[in-house]
């Protein structure tokens, strides 16, 4: 971070206001009388991706967000600094931003602004969606995607749980990661899997990808030796039996998807050879009789009305069944 200078002693001339911005940003930026919000200079050496993206979230700030202190410090002053961060690291596109980048320009961030800045990771999750969102096309390619988007039955959603997005930034190698986005795509567009399931997919996928990553292997260096090995490991994590499988049946489906387009080596993959035994649970419910005959010795702890009004339901011909339903 230190490399950036720092607003509070950086200090540059004002430029002339026709180098800056045109007349649409002009229009809208004239209620802001702070110094640094006023002026923005787009002539900076800046990816020109970057660029229409800062444009485009600037103009959603000023017309969206009414409450002045809180679009400068949570919205405007961090966009103003993210083009500063983008000159400063090269950085060509905010919906690829990399887990380092965000940890750098977090940490830039907060140094220049100190305690009047707001959530970091709020503002870059705010910069993604609203990007995302405002594309006309889908970027599949984005780091995170929003489900939002991509046109989805709403019937694939689960009532109470509803996945707002995918996450691929913690993948780091750029090839496996290019990979597992297009196995969620070929998910979410050719399967009627529910989106909590290809999230679950996606998960288990991404700790398969984790462990490549640990191994120095990229996806096109999988071998059936790295499978076997991988499902040995899985043997030693503390999880249920059913947990287990469920976490070999979803590898198992990545990897035949991987040969199926032609991404790695074909080879058998002996999922029966390390799936474990599940016991169902058998469940005993007590009979009516035992039920009635436990309910008869503790009925006269019950207060007097409610026992009273027990008794006449029990023995005036009620359904008893009904009755402990």
């Amino acid at each position: 971070a230190n490399r950036f200078p720092n607003h509070r002693t950086a200090r540059t001339p004002r430029p002339e206001y026709s180098e800056y911005y045109t007349d649409k940003y002009s229009q809208l930026l004239q209620k802001e009388k702070t110094p640094e919000i006023l002026y923005w200079d787009f002539t900076k050496n800046v990816s020109e991706t970057v660029k229409l993206q800062i444009k485009n979230l600037l103009t959603y700030i000023l017309k969206t967000i009414k409450d002045r202190e809180k679009s400068l410090n949570n919205y405007l002053l961090p966009l103003k600094y993210l083009l500063q961060y983008a000159e400063e690291s090269g950085l060509q596109d905010l919906l690829k931003m990399e887990l380092s980048q965000e940890e750098e320009y977090t940490a830039f961030l907060k140094a220049s602004m100190g305690k009047s800045c707001g959530s970091q990771r709020r503002f870059i999750t705010f910069c993604r969606e609203i990007l995302f969102m405002g594309n006309k096309e889908i970027d599949w390619s984005a780091n995170v995607r929003y489900v939002d988007k991509l046109n989805i039955d709403p019937s694939r959603q689960s009532q109470g749980n509803n996945i707002k997005s995918f996450n691929f930034c913690d993948v780091i190698n750029i090839e496996n990661r290019a990979t597992l986005q297009k196995y969620i795509k070929y998910l979410l567009t050719l399967t009627s899997l529910n989106i909590g399931t290809v999230k679950i997919f996606c998960c288990h996928a991404k700790a398969f990808l984790r462990y490549l990553e640990e191994q120095s292997m990229v996806i096109s260096d999988i071998n059936q030796e790295t499978v076997n090995q991988y499902f040995s490991t899985l043997l030693l994590e503390e999880i249920s039996p059913q947990s287990y499988n469920n976490k070999i049946r979803a590898v198992t489906d990545f990897l035949v998807y991987l040969q199926r387009v032609q991404i790695m080596d074909s080879f058998p993959i002996h999922v029966d050879l390390f799936g474990k035994k599940v016991y169902s649970v058998v469940k005993r419910y007590p009979s009516l009789e035992e039920q009635l005959e436990y309910f008869s010795e503790y009925i006269y702890d019950f207060p007097k009305t409610l026992c009273v009004m027990s008794c006449i339901l029990l023995y005036t011909g009620i359904d008893k069944e009904n009755y402990f339903s």
